[in-house]
């Protein structure tokens, strides 16, 4: 069903962030099939910035940020003493 979704998608025009590659000799992302590196041109828009979670590109004065798990929010860990008595009942 994702491999659906990242096809419809792509076809529809919309760039999908599908991989993301960071290594001490290259930084790569794959975007709708296709591998970047920053710098590389995607359509009309350029790679401005490659992280481990996403990828800016910029169109002229348009920036776009795909996100590698879009669907999914940061959300700050319970902290003090009910966290921790959280976890000792799920030991």
């Amino acid at each position: 069903m994702a491999a659906q979704a990242v096809a419809e998608s792509s076809s529809a025009g919309v760039p999908v962030l599908q991989s993301v590659l960071i290594s001490p000799q290259r930084t790569e992302a794959i975007i709708s099939g296709k591998t970047v590196r920053v710098g590389d041109k995607l359509g009309n828009a350029r790679v401005i910035r490659i992280t481990e979670s996403e990828v800016v590109l910029r169109d002229g004065k348009n920036s776009q940020v795909l996100k590698l798990f879009p669907n999914i929010e940061k959300k700050r860990a319970a902290s003090g003493s009910r966290a921790l008595a959280g976890n000792n009942r799920q030991q």
